[in-house]
């Protein structure tokens, strides 16, 4: 997977399943270094700056969380964990009900790869460049990882809701496009490759 930058989290373990079987979106801020309402502002250097600290942040042993990827707003992509060889810790107390097998999954670390947005769907939308880069990245991810129906992305607000643990969470948010990314997914790959709404 072609990225911008790579890093390697400590946050981490080898691989559970033989298999990925979902795409686990999340957001992601750091009020303590910047308010959202600041983040949504920045230049692209500046948001660069903040960028590389989440990646920080993501890789250090005393936050105990990770993804796979992370995006930033101007639309960089940095691998964080390499999915090939390990699980990422961003899912949790979390399940998903897979509607290709028909039951309902624990544990979805073992087997989703977590992708982080930078932002907070639930006040501000996300950028353009965003939707792009998360479009091509799921892309190659479902091509590389032969994840074989469209239900395969979810928000964590869906693995990890108020039915599964008491602290639900709320992200990507009201604001993130779902149906622009079921409708790019359709159309780059469709049924040629197979993917089924069940």
């Amino acid at each position: 997977m072609n990225c911008h930058y790579t890093y390697e989290s400590k946050n981490k373990d080898d691989r559970r399943a033989d298999y990925w079987s979902c795409i686990v979106i999340h957001h992601i801020t750091l009020p303590d270094i910047a308010k959202i309402e600041d983040v949504v502002l920045m230049g692209r250097e500046e948001e660069l700056e903040y960028f590389k600290k989440i990646c920080d942040f993501l890789c250090s042993t005393t936050s105990k969380v990770s993804a796979h990827y992370l995006i930033g707003r101007y639309g960089q992509i940095a691998e964080l964990v390499d999915p090939k060889k390990y699980r990422a810790w961003h899912a949790g107390k979390s399940a998903w009900w897979d509607s290709k097998d028909r039951l309902w999954k624990y544990h979805v670390n073992n087997f989703g790869i977590g992708i982080e947005l930078i932002g907070d769907g639930n006040k501000f939308e996300y950028t353009k460049e965003q939707y792009y880069a998360l479009e091509l990245l799921c892309r190659n991810l479902i091509l590389e990882f032969k994840i074989p129906h469209i239900n395969c992305l979810v928000g964590h607000e869906t693995i990890s809701n108020g039915y599964i643990r008491p602290d639900p969470k709320p992200d990507p948010g009201i604001f993130f496009r779902w149906n622009r990314i079921y409708f790019e997914l359709y159309k780059n790959l469709g049924n040629e490759y197979g993917l089924v709404n069940v």
